[in-house]
C-alpha cells in the first residue's frame, strides 16, 4: 500500500515526533522510509549528520531508511525526490505557524498537497495513535473521480478495524424540490460507497450537512473525534479556486487530526491485502 514513504524534515522538529509520526505510519503499511533535508547555501555537514543519526534510529526500529539531502525549495523538492525515489506517500510532521509567517513565506504544507500527485499524509499527533491501536477515520466526499483512488484503500485492510465514516457536505440548493432531491442522490451514493467500504470489515456510517466544504468537514472531523480524516483534491483548480486556496489546502492546515490526501492522479491500485 503505502510502503515506501518520502518523509521531509527541516530538523527542528524533535526526535520524538519524528519516531511517533512513523509509528503512525506503520498502521498504513509503512517499511521503507526515506528521509529528506531541503537546504540553501553550502552543503551543510552537521545537518547531514542528524539527518543520518534519524535514519540509524528508524532502521533500530526495523524498518529500511535512507536519508538524502538536496537544495531548492522544501516543496518542489519534495514531490520531485518523491518521484524520483519512486514513493508511495509524502508524509510530514505539521507544524503551525503564524499568521505572519505564513505571509512573507507561505505554507510548505499547502505547496506540497498542491504540487503532489501522490498521496499525502500531514501528521497532527496529537490525534494520531501510535501503530497497533485502532484508527477512526472520516473521508470527505464529493462523488468525484477521486473516490476511484480512495474506495480501493478504504476497501484494504490498512489500518485493520476502526469505524469509517463517509461524509459529504455541501450547498442547499436553491428551492425545497430540488434541495429533496440533490439529498436523496447524496444518499444513494454514500450508501453505494458505504457498501462497497463494508469489504474492509470496518464498522461503516454516513452522514451528510449543509455548508460549505472547507469549513464543515474540518468541523466535523473535530466533532467526531476522528484520528485520520480522508479527503480527495483536483488535479486543476479552476482559477478562482486556485486564488482562494483549494479546499485540500484549507482542510489539511486547518483540521486538528491528521489528514490523509489523494490527488486524482494518484489512481493507483491501492488493493493488495496488507492484512
Amino acid at each position: 500500500m503505502f510502503e515506501t514513504v518520502l518523509v521531509p524534515l527541516s530538523l527542528k522538529e524533535s526526535a520524538a515526533a519524528v519516531e511517533r509520526m512513523v509509528a503512525a505510519l506503520d498502521a498504513l503499511g509503512a517499511r521503507t522510509v526515506v528521509l529528506l533535508h531541503v537546504h540553501s547555501g553550502p552543503r551543510p555537514g552537521r545537518r547531514e549528520r542528524e539527518l543520518q543519526s534519524r535514519a540509524a534510529v528508524l532502521r533500530e526500529a526495523g524498518y529500511n531508511c535512507r536519508a538524502v539531502v538536496h537544495s531548492g525549495s522544501v516543496a518542489i523538492t519534495a514531490v520531485r525526490t518523491a518521484n524520483e525515489e519512486e514513493c508511495d506517500l509524502i508524509a510530514y510532521p505539521w507544524r503551525r505557524k503564524s499568521w505572519i509567517q505564513r505571509s512573507l513565506v507561505g505554507s510548505v504544507t499547502k505547496d506540497i498537497v498542491r504540487l503532489a500527485n501522490i498521496p499525502v499524509f500531514v501528521y497532527k499527533s496529537k490525534r494520531t495513535p501510535p501503530a497497533g491501536e485502532v484508527l477512526s477515520i472520516m473521508y470527505a466526499t464529493d462523488f468525484q473521480d477521486t473516490d476511484r483512488a480512495v474506495i480501493p484503500y478504504l476497501k484494504s485492510r490498512r489500518p485493520a478495524g476502526g469505524e469509517l465514516m463517509l461524509f459529504h457536505a455541501g450547498e442547499r440548493a436553491p428551492d425545497p424540490w430540488a434541495e429533496s432531491r440533490r439529498l436523496a442522490l447524496v444518499e444513494a451514493d454514500l450508501q453505494r460507497l458505504a457498501e462497497e467500504c463494508r469489504e474492509s470489515g470496518r464498522t461503516v456510517r454516513t452522514l451528510t450537512v449543509v455548508g460549505r466544504p472547507r469549513t464543515a468537514v474540518v468541523r466535523q472531523a473535530h466533532r467526531s473525534q476522528v484520528d485520520v480524516l480522508v479527503i480527495g483534491k483536483a488535479d486543476n483548480e479552476r482559477a478562482l479556486s486556485t486564488m482562494l486556496g483549494s479546499t485540500a489546502e484549507a482542510v489539511a492546515y486547518n483540521a486538528r487530526c491528521s489528514v490523509l490526501i489523494f490527488a486524482r492522479s494518484s489512481l493507483k491500485e491501492y488493493t493488495r491485502d496488507a492484512g
